[in-house]
């Protein structure tokens, strides 16, 4: 029997609709991030005219990603590259060999209890074969179980089954356990962080290492990276104009060059904004008549001479040098390990 609409048998239609097929897989976990089709294409890297489309041919299994196009979708949704394994499950004879297949690698076993069968797993069997052989399943059932029962027992059986489908999703047994984001929460405090962000200038990366420190409630360093992520997906966050403000903090307080300013603002100097971002400050200020560079080496050559008497030329020297603060080195390290 055919189906007239699409032009394919009632079984080649239900595999490729198929809620086990990489590209149902990739709808259910891009809902989960509660993503659009267009917005997990753009974090993915793809053109913004083709995006959607790109995912959208994905999820109906109309292509199907390559080895590297699976690992790019996998690090954008960030799931675990494992979630997206070959088989379709939803489909009885693939599920049935998968479970031959894991008799044969991690000792997976039917065993009688009563008048009832169940699977075991005894650990893995043909270690020579096996590329994962530090693996312990035992440990794996024991966490599996008891992450299980907790998401299970939540009071909001929606949320807990969420919770839960995204610690399964990001699992990777090498972390022996997958980090799972209570966004809401983290959202939750999105009010406080604005604040902060109104009070005093941040850049990207002392946000997020500031987010690391907090006295009592100290983010993790995955849920820093949700919270900068979800401020600057929903336009709450203009890195440009924190450069700006932090830019007039430091002019209130102290004479600078334009070069010495920049130095501050950007790089490992001060307040850790891109090169880019502190040369949009320096420009703005000027452009709109907030600083005079020459108005700044008269005030810094008076401060100067209010406590170190000098000849012309050494007060030449004094003020084409600068003295910009380093980070501490612990700090420097945070923040370059997190990729910002």
């Amino acid at each position: 029997m055919m189906n007239e609409t699409e032009g394919n048998t009632i079984d080649e239609w239900d595999r490729m609709n198929s809620e086990g097929s990489l590209g149902q897989k990739i709808r259910a976990y891009r809902e989960l991030r509660g993503w659009t089709q267009k917005e997990l294409g753009l974090k993915c890297g793809f053109s913004p005219i083709s995006a959607d489309v790109r995912i959208a041919q994905y999820e109906k299994n109309k292509k199907t990603p390559r080895e590297e196009g699976r690992r790019v979708i996998a690090e954008a949704l960030m799931i675990n590259e494992g979630a997206f394994h070959g088989a379709d499950l939803a489909i009885c004879d693939n599920a049935i060999h998968a479970l031959f297949d894991i008799e044969d690698f991690y000792g997976l076993r039917p065993v009688k209890i009563g008048s009832k069968y169940y699977l075991d797993m005894e650990g893995a069997l043909g270690w020579d074969y096996c590329i994962d052989n530090e693996w312990n399943p035992e440990m794996f059932l024991k966490e599996w179980y008891e992450n299980r029962d907790k998401f299970g027992s939540l009071p909001d059986r929606k949320k807990g089954r969420e919770l839960y489908n995204r610690w399964r999703a990001e699992y990777s047994h090498e972390g022996n356990k997958a980090v799972v984001l209570d966004k809401d929460s983290i959202e939750a405090d999105m009010d406080d962080i604005k604040e902060k962000l109104n009070q005093s200038s941040s850049s990207k990366s002392h946000l997020y290492y500031s987010l690391l420190t907090l006295d009592g409630e100290s983010y993790s360093p995955e849920e820093a990276g949700y919270a900068i992520n979800f401020l600057e997906e929903n336009h709450l966050v203009d890195w440009n104009e924190q450069a700006v403000k932090a830019a007039k903090e430091y002019l209130k307080d102290c004479n600078f060059s334009r070069i010495d300013l920049i130095q501050r603002l950007s790089g490992k100097y001060g307040a850790m904004f891109t090169e880019e971002q502190a040369e949009y400050a320096v420009n703005k200020l000027e452009e709109s008549g907030y600083v005079d560079w020459k108005d700044q080496a008269v005030n810094e050559a008076i401060e100067y001479l209010e406590h170190n008497p000098a000849s012309k030329k050494k007060l030449v020297e004094q003020l084409t040098n600068s003295y910009p603060d380093p980070l501490e080195e612990t700090e420097k390290e945070t923040i370059s390990a997190a990729g910002f």
